[in-house]
């Protein structure tokens, strides 16, 4: 039981940490497009 509720904190915060680094890919093209003009 203690083992599974860790393994979907673990699959959460991955999940989380994945979204988060796709966010600041996209911030940061977003920031080198618009530097070009």
């Amino acid at each position: 039981e203690y083992g599974q509720s860790k393994s979907i904190i673990n699959l959460m915060f991955l999940s989380v940490s994945l979204f988060n680094h796709l966010i600041l890919i996209k911030y940061t093209n977003i920031i080198q497009h618009n530097s070009n003009y």
